[in-house]
């Protein structure tokens, strides 16, 4: 799932960011307000990212697209 940092994250020490995790890139596009594909979230990161939008692409009323 694609995730994009809240304020929180960018407050957080690189104790508790995506640096502590071994993945400084991953932590440099979040700060830059990027969307991150993201496997295994840390448990302690949950509070800090949120889910970013996706565009469906929906079936309309009539069946077709």
């Amino acid at each position: 799932m694609k995730y994009k940092a809240k304020e929180s994250y960018k407050k957080l020490g690189d104790d508790k960011n995506y640096n502590s995790f071994n993945s400084p890139a991953k932590h440099n596009r979040l700060l830059a307000d990027e969307e991150v594909e993201i496997t295994n979230l840390p448990e302690g990161l949950k509070e800090h990212l949120s889910g970013a939008d996706k565009k469906k692409k929906g079936v309309k009323k009539n069946g077709r697209n």
